[in-house]
């Protein structure tokens, strides 16, 4: 029969076993999973940034577009610019009020053209109207009838894109200039007089 201080030992023992800490394998083990899931996530999530600067500099493009396509053929006065309310780039349009036309024209942002908004981390670091720049937080480019729309350019920083938007008075559409890439090619204007096509066969 096994004395009492036999089984007293034996419980002790078996509970210090239980109570055991990591070995240096185990340790080992698990910081080379973790460095493995972070190579895995890590890439994933800065892809998903990319795609999300990437929108955001498509939706500019599209919206300096549809600017200059308004202003060069609609009769409307139309702007673009920074909305201090929402926080929103959207395009404007000046309006009377019908009841009363003799009233002034009040800017008001254009219902059928989506504004947008930038993505977390991205923002407008630099916007220009002749090679003059604007403020940042309220820039609000108007056209004016009768006179050449001004050559805008529009500098954005994200999390993983840098591009300036190049719109000439001559474009119909921006240009994109995407830091890490080659330039794209720049139509330029050409004066027929000048080069001797102005009587050429069309």
């Amino acid at each position: 029969m096994a004395k009492p201080e036999a089984h007293r030992f034996e419980a002790a023992s078996t509970a210090v076993r239980g109570e055991r800490g990591f070995t240096i394998i185990e340790v080992m083990v698990v910081l080379v999973l973790l460095a493995l899931l972070a190579a895995v996530a890590v890439p994933r999530f800065a892809s998903i940034d990319r795609r999300k600067d990437q929108v955001a500099v498509d939706e500019l493009q599209d919206l300096l577009s549809v600017f200059a396509y308004r202003d060069s053929l609609g009769s409307q006065r139309v702007a673009f610019g920074a909305n201090e309310d929402t926080g929103e780039i959207e395009l404007f349009v000046k309006e009377f009020d019908p009841h009363d036309p003799l009233l002034s024209a009040e800017w008001l942002p254009d219902r059928f053209v989506q504004p947008v908004r930038l993505p977390k981390g991205m923002e407008i670091v630099d916007v220009r109207v002749d090679d003059r720049s604007l403020p940042l937080d309220n820039f609000f480019i108007a056209s004016v009838p009768g006179t050449d729309r001004p050559k805008i350019e529009l500098r954005v920083v994200g999390n993983s894109v840098g591009a300036t938007l190049l719109l000439e008075p001559y474009m119909i559409a921006p240009v994109v200039f995407e830091e890490g890439k080659a330039a794209p090619a720049v139509r330029l204007p050409v004066d027929l007089d000048q080069v001797g096509l102005d009587r050429g066969q069309w």
